[in-house]
């Protein structure tokens, strides 16, 4: 499957109420890059709506209970009609994408600090040896890391 022909999912929280909300819809945790699949039930009295959560590209599967403000907080909704099996596959249900952007968006500003500190003292500059060896980590990083986003249209606000 190639990257460039999927379609990117539009993701946005904006004049998203519970009201106007689909019974089920993906959503995505843009600081760890999990994907959760929301429900909306009546509970058994049928007097309001409870927000179940269930994951959808990590290794174990997890449910949650959200209040509306909690998941709005934590999550930006994908906004697409009709995801296709494509997007599904590729995107929303792919475990090793999603855990490269984890590994990534973890490691990366610890790599950038220990760089800067390295630089900061004129006796500790990078050698060309060690710069060999962290750059190409950290180009592999904020490729898996670009990679992941590119997959989401995202709205400015």
């Amino acid at each position: 499957m190639n990257k460039e022909q999927i379609k990117q999912l539009k993701i946005s929280n904006k004049n998203l109420t519970i009201e106007n909300c689909p019974k089920s819809t993906y959503w995505l945790n843009k600081k760890t890059g999990t994907i959760v699949r929301l429900y909306l039930v009546q509970d058994e009295r049928n007097t309001e709506l409870k927000q179940r959560v269930y994951t959808e590209n990590t290794e174990r599967g997890r449910s949650y209970e959200y209040t509306w403000n909690e998941l709005v907080s934590k999550f930006l909704c994908i906004r697409n009609e009709n995801i296709t099996n494509d997007q599904y596959e590729g995107v929303i249900n792919n475990k090793e994408l999603s855990s490269w952007y984890k590994f990534a968006t973890k490691k990366l500003p610890r790599y950038k600090k220990h760089i800067k500190a390295w630089n900061k003292f004129s006796n500790c500059k990078l050698s060309e040896k060690q710069k060999n060896m962290l750059m190409p980590m950290i180009n592999e990083m904020l490729l898996h890391k670009s990679n992941f986003e590119n997959c989401f249209e995202w709205e400015v606000a």
